[in-house]
């Protein structure tokens, strides 16, 4: 599973959790509090106090692929590359309801993934544990559509 969207912030870890017990794995993720800060280089272009920050500044905002960062076509290609990379199974699109901006965005990205026959799941958060058996309920239904879809074991 490749996880998107919104960010899984300490100490609400449910949805981590709720993957972990329907049996699947989260290989990769595209959050905005996820792994895109290890795929960017920090690249100095001029050795001065100057250049240096517009280098650590450049490490910190170019790889986020956050909608009021970058458009959704950056997004889409990260979220591509991921899928190839790792080889994808299934995406889930998170989104905290506070985060309006992921949200406006999962109706594109569906349609998207969609397209290219991936299975995906939006579901939408709050900070808390109110909606965990609900949350299960859904992962647990979306695990057993990605396990139809793989190919037979020979």
């Amino acid at each position: 599973i490749l996880t998107s969207g919104s960010p899984i912030l300490w100490p609400d870890f449910s949805l981590l959790f709720a993957i972990a017990r329907a049996g699947a794995d989260v290989v990769a993720d595209e959050m905005c509090s996820g792994t895109h800060q290890l795929y960017h280089p920090v690249v100095v272009d001029e050795w001065t106090t100057r250049g240096l920050i517009r280098a650590g500044a450049d490490r910190v905002i170019l790889p986020c692929t956050c909608p009021c960062f970058a458009d959704n076509q950056g997004r889409t290609d990260r979220l591509r590359q991921l899928i190839g990379q790792y080889g994808i199974q299934g995406v889930l699109l998170h989104t905290l309801r506070l985060c309006q901006i992921y949200d406006m965005e999962v109706a594109p990205l569906q349609q998207q993934l969609q397209a290219w026959q991936l299975p995906n799941l939006a579901v939408r958060t709050d900070l808390g544990s109110g909606d965990t058996a609900a949350l299960q309920n859904r992962i647990e239904a979306f695990v057993e559509l990605v396990s139809a879809t793989l190919p037979p074991k020979t």
